[in-house]
């Protein structure tokens, strides 16, 4: 069967990830690059998240269509903007259905309702901890940070801390262990054993180069399930190899399973499905364009359902849902990503703090959308400009009368990133 896939391979398979990367090419600055995210099977019904876009998505399958509940962004309180979220996680709390999401120093907590989420709660920490990534680790959120593993109870109160560091944050995992957590890194991975708080064993695998990988953990039979990129291989906590499967020799992403014997993972063109017993192939699909073309099969989810596995597959140009034998059930391509490029932090400058009513000042500043529209609000006064490729402006403006002086805000808003800065200006 190796063999035989080398030769698809080498005929039609090249072809696809050409295409593919063509695609990436024409449209990396303009799409949504879906990566990873989090599914999951509650009241009969299958939920995915994904903050890839900067937005906090959620979508549920109804009818074999994946409908988008909600899309929402984060708000910066002090500035009153809208802020991208870094990832994104679904938790059951007591029969309801929240997700969790992180935007550089805080954690949200949405419900998710049958339309839409509602914000049920925000912490922001006040010791500069920038979270990278929420997930569930056992019976504990966790927030992922360089500062290491915190785990949060369901009143989001920290109660525990593990010094588990790396700076993909994507390849620290527990993979559904309430014991261990898996940090890959250099070819390695490390496992920590949260009971000692101390590494206990490293395996070793073969990477071209670094990228987001997660392993799977069979918590009965205490093996570890990880993908590199030449083999899908199977180790004991001891960190001995048991078994091995050699796949197509493209990037090795991550494997899951539901515990029920059989094992996915994915490797750029397609997923695999494995015995978990003694690593023999099952199944396998291509999907660089079974979805939209420009697939890409990176972050795996696997959900038991009612209906058997669900295999999630965050496909770069979308998300797929395929059955257990590896058939397509539908798929969602991934939106526009339209939001502005900003290249610095916003400022404001003034020629001038101080000047009498009708005098004639200078104002200029950055850190705003290239060519984007800008309205400056100086009192009642309001004056149109337009932002040059670099984000900056200037402008001439008049000082409004005032009966007396006084000190008044000179206020920039941009009209498309909603950004805005404000300057403090004396009228004589």
């Amino acid at each position: 069967m190796y063999n035989m896939k080398k030769r698809i391979i080498s005929t039609i398979g090249i072809l696809s990830l050409l295409g593919a990367i063509l695609v990436f090419q024409a449209a990396e600055t303009k799409n949504v690059d879906y990566y990873s995210g989090d599914a999951i099977y509650h009241n009969n019904s299958l939920y995915i998240t994904t903050a890839n876009s900067g937005s906090l998505e959620v979508f549920k399958l109804s009818n074999n269509k994946l409908d988008r509940i909600d899309s929402v962004k984060a708000i910066n309180d002090r500035f009153n903007t809208k802020e991208d979220f870094n990832d994104s996680s679904f938790k059951v709390i007591r029969g309801n259905l929240y997700v969790y999401g992180v935007s550089k120093y805080s954690l949200y907590r949405y419900e998710v309702n049958t339309d839409n989420l509602s914000l049920d709660r925000k912490l922001k920490n006040n010791i500069w901890e920038w979270y990278n990534r929420v997930d569930v680790f056992g019976d504990y959120l966790v927030t992922i940070s360089p500062k290491g593993v915190k785990e949060w109870n369901n009143d989001m109160q920290v109660v525990n801390a593990y010094d588990v560091i790396n700076s993909r944050s994507y390849n620290v995992d527990s993979a559904d262990s309430k014991h261990y957590i898996f940090n890959q890194t250099e070819s390695k991975i490390k496992v920590y054993n949260k009971k000692i708080r101390s590494y206990i064993s490293e395996l070793t695998l073969n990477y071209k180069k670094d990228e987001n990988r997660q392993v799977y953990f069979d918590s009965e039979n205490d093996k570890i399930f990880a993908v590199d990129d030449f083999y899908t291989k199977k180790f004991n906590l001891s960190g001995e190899l048991e078994g091995s499967f050699r796949h197509l020799d493209y990037t090795g992403y991550d494997v899951k399973s539901s515990a029920n014997g059989y094992i996915y993972f994915s490797n750029g063109v397609g997923i695999v499905k494995l015995r978990a017993s003694d690593m023999s192939e099952v199944d396998y699909t291509y999907t660089t364009h079974l979805g939209e073309p420009g697939g890409w099969a990176m972050g795996l989810e696997v959900v038991n359902t009612s209906s058997g596995d669900n295999v999630v597959l965050f496909n770069n140009s979308n998300i797929l849902i395929l059955d257990a034998n590896l058939n397509k059930i539908t798929s969602v391509k991934a939106g526009v990503n339209d939001k502005p490029e900003i290249v610095e932090d916003l400022f404001l400058r003034l020629d001038r703090n101080s000047a009498a009513s009708n005098s004639k000042i200078q104002i200029s500043g950055g850190g705003f959308a290239a060519n984007e529209k800008l309205e400056i609000k100086f009192k009642k006064d309001k004056y149109s400009v337009k932002a040059n490729n670099l984000g900056r402006f200037e402008n001439i403006i008049t000082v409004p009368e005032t009966r007396k002086p006084e000190k008044s805000d000179i206020r920039v808003e941009g009209q498309e990133s909603g950004l805005h800065y404000s300057i403090s200006f004396n009228i004589e």
